[in-house]
């Protein structure tokens, strides 16, 4: 009997629920149903103002890290720009010192000769004048040549430039002229913009003209400089040579060589006199 009561009861529920369209699945009671994933809420970074604040706190700091690292890199700048023209200004003071060491004696024969020559114009009172190749007062020109190249060091190459050409048309026999032909190459070169074509004439002015001064070699390794630039290995080549053959002991000469070994040229090695062998004295009987 409730067998037969469940039968019709099951049967009953069946046909309600096709009557009603509804689906029934036939699942296993052993297997618990896959819950669904849930999507995670997105948020928008734009419409939330806290975000929004930070990112503008982030962004402010960062400008003005920025900025102290701009300040310290301009003082940075400004600290080796000084150390540049202190060095520069050394380095000045020193060629000048030496200069003028080298000049010493070749100045004082010059105001030897001027005074002579001085002195034989006057006794001979020609009507005819002539313009003085050198100073009458010796420290003319020495004070001229200082005030020249002291206008580098206080406005820069620039300014520098007619001062010492002015020297040289003043002065065209100053023990000094090597040097401020020397000098006034390295203004045309440091100038703003460079003026190469002026440099190069200035630097073989002394070359050609002045051998035997002491800023020869220095206007040699200039020259050897522009040709190798220019893809005038040959040019180049025959300059460091003749550093190395007429300045051996010059620091240019140093340079020369690692020049040509580079190019695979051989280095002339420096001839010294063979010194001779002193014999120990016999004794005598």
């Amino acid at each position: 009997m409730y067998k037969f009561t469940a039968s019709v009861l099951c049967f009953a529920i069946c046909q309600a629920s096709f009557a009603a369209g509804i689906v029934i699945e036939e699942k296993s009671l052993s297997k618990s149903p896959t819950p669904e994933p849930v999507a995670a809420p997105v948020i928008n970074v734009e419409s939330t103002p806290t975000m929004q604040w930070q990112l503008f706190q982030k962004v402010q700091q960062l400008q003005q890290e920025l900025r102290e690292l701009n300040g310290a890199l301009e003082v940075q700048a400004n600290i080796i720009e000084r150390m540049k023209q202190d060095a520069r200004n050394r380095y000045l003071d020193l060629d000048q010192r030496i200069t003028e060491l080298n000049n010493r004696t070749t100045a004082a024969e010059a105001n030897a000769a001027a005074n002579n020559s001085a002195a034989t114009s006057a006794s001979t009172a020609t009507t005819e004048s002539k313009p003085e190749a050198t100073p009458v007062n010796p420290d003319d020109d020495k004070r001229d040549y200082y005030a020249a190249y002291q206008t580098f060091k206080n406005g820069g190459p620039n300014k520098a430039i007619n001062p010492m050409r002015n020297f040289i048309k003043t002065y065209p026999q100053s023990a000094y002229i090597p040097s401020a032909y020397y000098w006034l190459g390295e203004f045309y070169l440091a100038a703003s913009p460079a003026d190469v074509n002026n440099a190069k004439k200035s630097f073989k002015i002394v070359v050609d003209n002045y051998a035997d001064s002491a800023k020869a070699s220095a206007a040699l390794l200039k020259l050897a400089s522009f040709a190798d630039v220019d893809g005038k290995t040959p040019d180049a080549i025959k300059y460091m040579q003749r550093i190395i053959k007429e300045f051996p002991q010059s620091d240019e000469a140093k340079a020369a060589k690692v020049y040509l070994t580079a190019q695979k040229i051989s280095v002339p090695e420096d001839k010294k006199p063979a010194t001779p062998v002193k014999t120990a004295d016999k004794p005598k009987k």
